[in-house]
């Protein structure tokens, strides 16, 4: 029996942590681009590995990268202000 491919969404929310990483590594003023990047690899590994791309996951993952990053840097900001006081 066959192994059922992942959707695009499972794979979107298990890449999540590691994207959000690699924005936040970059610049502000280069975020916007990483992401960009981002999204163009996650479609091409999607499209090698011969998963569906559903109408909407590719606005899924930006969706769950950018929350990703803002979790991650309000949780940065939070820690950084308690190092201050």
């Amino acid at each position: 029996m066959p192994k059922q491919k992942p959707s695009c969404r499972s794979i979107a929310d298990a890449m999540a942590d590691d994207a959000a990483g690699y924005v936040l590594l970059a610049p502000p003023e280069q975020r916007g681009d990483v992401i960009a990047s981002l999204v163009e690899s996650f479609r091409d590994g999607c499209i090698e590995y011969g998963i569906l791309i559903e109408p909407g996951d590719l606005a899924y993952y930006i969706k769950v990268v950018t929350a990703k990053v803002r979790e991650i840097g309000a949780v940065g900001a939070h820690s950084q202000s308690e190092k201050l006081n």
